[in-house]
């Protein structure tokens, strides 16, 4: 026992509990460090390769896909064992990328490869840590995931610094050894053939905890879930700006895009470059969720923090239109991606625990994928349509899907103040009652003023 002190001490990890902890931080370590590696090689050689406007229909492709896929995630994850479901994921998505890779070998077309990448690196940001923390979860206990799940997170965290830090020094390590990014490939499928065994070796003794399987159709599910939105005004409200704000979201990241390939024409120097932003977003996110975010939200209550991401999302807008250029663009992906990714993220779980937890999933759906799936599509056909036939209009197209961005992200604006009136009203529904009634302690906790 003394010898695993210091364990104990500083990572709050028993001795009984170190190899499980291992192989699970092994695993998302290995996920957030191939989906890193992944996005950057995808988007650098996209750009390189195809062109700047034809990543709109990627996109498109692509959260369409997330909308399908976390629409039938109860319906796949609840249907198999957690074991075989787990170590089945880190198998399929070693199968893909060494597909991708073949691919890349023949010489397949590159729009078609980046493409393929690109999606699945969305892929691994949302289904294997959904399989990965329902595993998780149903292999700890209340007092263990206290413990060790905000460990796991941190170890998640050190993949995706890992992984940003391997694709921006890729282009040039591995140039003095007469190979490309794509060769990363192979080493993502090294990766998950690792986890493979992980899950098949140190896991799958693991006992799991056994829950309820309820059967409902996804129809019922998904009407369920509008019903609950649509009859709260603050949930209907927010869903709403969830709506705009993620076209917004698209229309900036287009821009973004847009101006770092032109400022960086060279493949490699974009991917250097895209690295060193997605680095640096990512610290200062960590930063702003360790030390920031709750005293935040603390001090001007929920339904106040709610405009921080509108209002930022405007900032960005005025900024790219009163100043074009590469540094405005930059900028403006900042200021809309930080709190996104801190408060706002913090404020809608917040809101999500208010629902009676027969209910959560449902309208999570609808909230947090359904909405997203909808603004991004919308955001991508908007932006398009400018792309299309700005051209021949003015030299200055741009400006068009920018103005049309701030006019979205002013209806985001009023969306959310209009909840916010709404907001002490909506609260006393008996729709929540149940979950007020169960809860209160959370919802002193979580300070709705």
């Amino acid at each position: 026992m003394r010898d695993n002190s210091l364990i104990v001490r500083l990572f709050r990890v028993y001795p009984a509990e170190v190899g499980l902890t291992l192989s699970l931080g092994f695993l998302l370590l290995v996920n957030s460090m191939a989906q890193q590696i992944s996005g950057v090689v995808a988007v650098s050689g996209f750009l390189s390769e195809v062109g700047t406007n034809q990543i709109l229909l990627v996109w498109i492709v692509n959260y369409a896909l997330i909308a399908i896929v976390a629409a039938f995630q109860s319906l796949l994850v609840d249907r198999f064992n957690r074991v075989q479901l787990l170590s089945a994921v880190c198998l399929v998505f070693a199968g893909i990328f060494f597909a991708i890779r073949m691919m890349f070998a023949l010489n397949v077309g590159g729009w078609l490869t980046y493409s393929l990448l690109y999606i699945i690196s969305d892929q691994q940001w949302l289904f294997f840590p959904l399989v990965f923390w329902v595993f998780a979860n149903d292999a700890l206990d209340l007092a263990q995931t206290k413990r060790l799940l905000p460990l796991l997170g941190a170890i998640g965290f050190i993949g995706k610094i890992t992984g940003i830090i391997i694709a921006g020094l890729a282009p040039t390590l591995l140039k003095q050894i007469q190979a490309s990014s794509v060769d990363l490939t192979t080493f993502i499928v090294i990766l998950y053939v690792l986890a493979f065994l992980v899950v098949r070796v140190r896991l799958r003794d693991v006992k799991v905890r056994q829950t309820v399987k309820k059967d409902a159709p996804l129809r019922k599910q998904l009407a369920e879930g509008w019903e609950f939105v649509g009859s709260i005004p603050l949930y209907k409200f927010l869903a709403f700006a969830v709506a705009m704000l993620i076209a917004c979201h698209i229309i900036i990241e287009f821009h973004f895009v847009a101006v770092s390939s032109q400022q960086y024409p060279d493949g490699a120097g974009f991917q250097q470059f895209y690295s060193v932003y997605r680095l640096g977003v990512a610290l200062t996110a960590f930063l702003l969720q360790t030390f920031v975010t709750s005293r935040l939200i603390e001090k001007l209550t929920i339904k106040n923090a709610f405009l921080i991401m509108p209002l930022a999302v405007l900032g960005g807008f005025v900024w790219m239109i009163g100043m074009p250029g590469f540094i405005s663009g930059v900028g403006a992906m900042v200021l809309n991606r930080l709190p996104r990714d801190t408060i706002d993220e913090a404020t809608h779980k917040s809101l999500l625990a208010l629902v009676p937890e027969e209910r959560r999933g449902r309208v999570g759906l609808i909230m947090d994928n359904g909405m997203i799936g909808l603004g991004a599509v919308g955001g991508c056909l908007l932006a398009g349509v400018v792309v299309l036939f700005g051209p021949g209009l003015t030299p200055y197209y741009y400006l068009g899907y920018l103005w049309i961005g701030m006019a979205l992200a002013i209806g985001g604006i009023l969306c959310v103040l209009k909840a916010r009136m709404e907001y002490d009203k909506s609260l006393l529904s008996w729709r929540l009652k149940r979950r007020q009634r169960t809860s209160s302690g959370i919802l002193d906790k979580l300070n709705f003023d």
